[in-house]
């Protein structure tokens, strides 16, 4: 069990830095800690909508959309036509990486 403690210290030591460093800011200004947890907070919840809508879109098009015609549109042996699809794919959508991701 103790070395699985050590060990978990030693593979995770920028984790562990990055902790003590925020632990120590939020200890010598407390009010900048409120105030950012706050914004994250409020960040989040306006993200939230399309956290979930994304999701939705994800699991729905997974579901529609076999994975064979994916891979056919996609793939490198696709030619011109595979290329341009995934080329305005990408110029139309930021997330589109995360809403096909489920492929």
């Amino acid at each position: 069990m103790r070395d699985k403690i050590f060990s978990f210290f030693k593979e995770y030591a920028l984790e562990k830095t990055i902790s003590f460093i925020a632990v120590v800011l939020l200890i010598l200004n407390p009010q900048k800690a409120y105030w950012g947890l706050r914004n994250a907070t409020l960040i989040y919840l306006n993200l939230l909508f399309v956290i979930i809508s994304a999701a939705l879109l994800a699991s729905l098009i997974s579901e529609a959309i076999p994975k064979e015609v994916i891979k056919k549109l996609l793939e490198r042996e696709s030619g011109v036509k595979g290329v341009l699809i995934s080329y305005h794919r990408n110029l139309n959508s930021r997330a589109s990486l995360h809403l096909l991701s489920a492929f």
